[in-house]
C-alpha cells in the first residue's frame, strides 16, 4: 500500500507534503540518505525519523521499508522452558498465529503455532510471547 504525496503529512511539527513542515522534512530526508553507509543504516535512520516526524510512524512505511517484528515465545512446562526467536510482520499476524479457537461442537482447535510443534491443546495456556520492533534490519 502506498500513501499519495497530496496524503502525505508530518508530525512534529505538523505539515503536509508542498505545505508547512514540507522543506524541512525533505532536508531531513536528505540527510538521512547522504549520512548513511549502507541500505540497511538508511532503513533504520528511516525508520526511527518515521517513528518521530511521520504519520503513522515506521509502520506507516512501504512494506519493505517498515521494520520487522522480532518475536520471542517461551514456554515453562515439567522444569523445561522452550524458546522460539524469529521474525514477524505485525503483531496481528503473531495474533493470527497464536489463536486457538473452537468447533462447534465445542472441540479444540490448536493455533497454527503448536500445529507446527506438535504441541497438546493445553500446552498453548503456558505459552507467553513478546513482540517489539527490530533494533536490526536484514
Amino acid at each position: 500500500m502506498r500513501t499519495l504525496i497530496s496524503e502525505t503529512k508530518f508530525v512534529n511539527p505538523t505539515g503536509k507534503h508542498g505545505g508547512k513542515g514540507s522543506t524541512k522534512a525533505h532536508n531531513e530526508l536528505l540527510q538521512i540518505i547522504d549520512t548513511s553507509k549502507d541500505y540497511n543504516m538508511f532503513k533504520r535512520r528511516l525508520q526511527n525519523w518515521a517513528d518521530y516526524r511521520f504519520e503513522g510512524g515506521s509502520d506507516a512505511l512501504l512494506d519493505g521499508l517498515k521494520p520487522t517484528w522480532e518475536v520471542v515465545c517461551f514456554m515453562q512446562k515439567e522444569e523445561f522452558v522452550s524458546l522460539w526467536v524469529g521474525n514477524i510482520n505485525s503483531p496481528d499476524e503473531l495474533d493470527k498465529i497464536l489463536k486457538t479457537s473452537y468447533t462447534e461442537d465445542g472441540d479444540f482447535i490448536p493455533s497454527i503455532f503448536a500445529r507446527s510443534f506438535d504441541m497438546k491443546d493445553t500446552t498453548m495456556l503456558f505459552v507467553k510471547q513478546i513482540f517489539m520492533k527490530s533494533l536490526v534490519t536484514h
